[in-house]
């Protein structure tokens, strides 16, 4: 038991004896503990009383290195997600911009062979693809399939 926790211990035991108000008795929580070689390592700790012996409490501790370790990759995990997540839609947006730019140039010139050249059948249809190209939604281009 960690330094720390050894001073409290006794008057944790001492307290329900007195009052019957349970701190740690019954409860369980996540502590410290320390190995015979020194290290502190993570632990879920249940006391209990022993029914049978007045005075006897029981103590079981479960080892949870092994758990905290893997929350605490799966949190850096989850920033690194975030992180990407974030990278990934200024991106998204720097693209769709610069992808939407040049159509925007195809759109207005075709307006421009419109105008010039109105009536005849061929502009008609190159105002038509510029128009239809500047109505997808950002992101979108003529091959994908959800646009």
């Amino acid at each position: 038991m960690p330094q720390h926790y050894r001073r409290e211990h006794d008057s944790y035991i001492r307290h329900y004896l007195d009052t019957g108000e349970r701190r740690i008795i019954g409860i369980g929580r996540e502590v410290e503990g320390q190995r015979k070689d020194g290290r502190i390592f993570p632990m879920e700790l249940s006391v209990g009383k022993c029914a049978k012996a007045a005075g006897l409490f029981v103590g079981i501790i479960r080892d949870i290195t092994d758990r905290k370790n893997a929350e605490e990759k799966l949190r850096h995990a989850a920033e690194d997600l975030a992180r990407s997540n974030e990278e990934l839609a200024r991106f998204a947006q720097v693209a769709g911009h610069d992808l939407s730019e040049p159509l925007r140039k195809i759109q207005a010139f075709g307006g421009l062979i419109r105008d010039d050249y109105r009536g005849r059948r061929w502009t008609r249809r190159a105002a038509g693809i510029s128009i239809s190209w500047s109505t997808r939604p950002s992101g979108c281009s003529a091959s994908s399939a959800i646009c």
